[in-house]
């Protein structure tokens, strides 16, 4: 079983720090009107039920999108080029699957028994209302429960 208000608000303490350095602010619900750079848990994408047997354990497809400011902005690129490296401080990646202290798997606290980054988008671009649009990516997180 899986909550998901649970798996969200781990998955953004996950990513706090990147938020801090990056300067982004940080949500684990969609941003009602993302009009600053930022990152957000989107939500499910795909939910498998009783992976296991006898009614056991989940898998939760989750999507985290960031974006890193407009389209146009030299910083927007160099932000989001760091985030989408598979490694390293600023890695979403790295930081996603950042294992705490004296686990063996990620976790987020509780809420699950082990997740991993499975892939990311790439440059992506965002149209926003009466403005110039924002550069982003999104990363889909293949997320596990037992039960």
């Amino acid at each position: 079983m899986f909550d998901l208000s649970e798996i969200r608000a781990g998955l953004a303490a996950q990513m706090a720090a990147l938020g801090q350095t990056l300067e982004l602010i940080v949500s684990p619900y969609m941003l009602a009107s993302p009009n600053s750079p930022g990152i957000e848990v989107m939500g499910p994408d795909e939910i498998t039920y009783d992976v296991a047997n006898q009614r056991g354990g989940e898998s939760v497809t989750m999507i985290v999108r960031a974006v890193t400011g407009l389209v146009s902005a030299e910083l927007a690129q160099i932000n989001l080029d760091k985030l989408i490296d598979s490694s390293g401080a600023n890695s979403m990646k790295a930081a996603l699957e950042q294992k705490g202290v004296g686990e063996h798997t990620v976790t987020l606290g509780g809420a699950c028994d082990d997740l991993r980054v499975i892939k990311c988008s790439g440059y992506m671009v965002y149209p926003r209302s009466g403005g110039e649009a924002f550069l982003g990516a999104e990363w889909v997180v293949q997320v596990e429960t037992t039960g």
